[in-house]
């Protein structure tokens, strides 16, 4: 009996004392970067008036994690690398810098506005593209396009642009997806200085 005790001691003692070692978490998140655009307020009473109405993404890039092309029909979702803000909240920050970057743009604000909001145009964008893609040869680029509305305000909204923008694929090795962030970063923002020439 003596013995049995003596055995169901060590085995409790022993259960108690195996604990599960920590697991390190290795997740890594990412933004889209800007320039400081505190410096653009001095064209707000004198530049045109812009609202982004919208910024439309496809459904397979709602999602924190980065995505990476693989084929034209296969994707990789890259769980431990991911966006730290939802991926349209960091196009619309860094397509106003863009904007605002040009001297002729004024003000940029984003919908929904208030009633008595003032603006010359409404700018809504239908992103395509932004992602990573890496071709069966290995080569790396980031891929960014989207199709851009500008149109006059309501009541009597008129379009006066509509075109697609595609940017030019720079490269990237794959894996450094600090290098794939900064890529998409000078897309959205040359597509902020695009719409600001094609604004009237």
């Amino acid at each position: 009996m003596k013995t049995f005790i003596v055995v169901c001691s060590l085995a409790l003692i022993t259960g108690c004392t195996v604990v599960p070692s920590a697991k390190v978490d290795t997740t890594r998140f990412f933004v889209l970067s800007s320039p400081d655009i505190s410096s653009t307020t001095s064209n707000a009473t004198s530049g045109i008036r812009v609202s982004i109405k919208k910024i439309e993404i496809p459904a397979y890039l709602h999602t924190r994690s980065i995505v990476v092309n693989q084929s034209n029909n296969e994707v990789h979702i890259e769980d431990m690398n991911r966006w730290a803000e939802s991926l349209d909240s960091g196009i619309g920050r860094v397509l106003k810098a863009g904007l605002l970057q040009n001297k002729h743009i004024g003000s940029v604000e984003f919908a929904p506005l208030s009633i008595d909001a003032e603006r010359d145009y409404d700018i809504s964008i239908t992103v395509h593209k932004c992602e990573g893609f890496i071709g069966t040869a290995g080569s790396a680029v980031a891929q960014f396009s989207a199709t851009v509305e500008i149109a006059t305000p309501n009541p009597k909204s008129q379009v006066v642009a509509k075109y697609n923008f595609v940017s030019q694929e720079q490269t990237w090795d794959g894996s450094d997806f600090t290098k794939l962030a900064e890529a998409l970063s000078k897309d959205i923002l040359a597509l902020g200085s695009d719409i600001a020439n094609h604004v009237p």
